[in-house]
């Protein structure tokens, strides 16, 4: 593979860094949307494997607007916004909450694409809080409506499954499909005697 001056630099930058740890991302957080695909695709690749723990270590070296203009631009990915969605959990404040909230909102699927991190973004960023737009938005019960999207009820259910505040669901009645996935996801449950639960899939071999 030949190599242009750019992409040998970066190689010879790359071996000069610490094997792990904050400081190694910093070095790679500018490439993130290079328009050199192999650098940009390296550096997201280093984020991905990446401890959140060592994540939240780079806090004070994360460029918000930088990130906020990546989550904004429709020509980035949904995979990569979700990166960014996760980064700006680290790095955003409550001033960043009415953006999230348009784009929960939003009836575009652009503007909701990475919507698991999205959620997850705006319930670290609201807290406890948040649970009751996101409750509104996905989980509450539509009647049936044909045009409701389970790719967002699921979204929904796993990121309330990794919300950085314990989860309780309160379960009664026949709860099936979503609703069960939702009870057995979070990290708590209070049943009602009369509840019973059942995954649907399993009969007709989904599961």
């Amino acid at each position: 593979l030949k190599l242009n001056d750019r992409q040998h630099q970066y190689l010879l930058d790359l071996m000069r860094l610490p094997q792990e740890g904050a400081a190694r991302l910093v070095f790679f957080q500018p490439y993130l949307e290079d328009s050199d695909s192999m650098l940009a695709r390296d550096a997201y690749d280093e984020f991905a494997r990446a401890p959140y723990a060592m994540v939240k270590e780079l806090k004070p070296k994360l460029n918000h607007a930088q990130l906020v203009a990546w989550i904004q631009d429709p020509t980035v990915p949904a995979s990569r916004k979700r990166l960014y969605f996760t980064l700006l959990g680290v790095c955003g404040a409550t001033h960043d909450l009415p953006m999230l909230e348009q784009r929960l909102r939003g009836t575009d699927a652009q503007a909701k694409s990475g919507l698991d991190a999205l959620i997850a973004c705006y319930l670290t960023l609201r807290g406890p809080e948040g649970v009751p737009l996101i409750e509104e938005l996905f989980l509450a019960n539509r009647g049936g409506n044909s045009n409701d999207n389970y790719a967002d009820v699921y979204a929904a259910i796993m990121a309330l499954r990794f919300a950085p505040f314990p989860v309780v669901a309160a379960l009664r009645g026949l709860t099936l499909g979503g609703g069960c996935e939702f009870g057995l996801s979070v990290g708590g449950r209070v049943a009602a005697a009369e509840l019973r639960m059942g995954l649907v899939e399993a009969r007709v071999g989904l599961i």
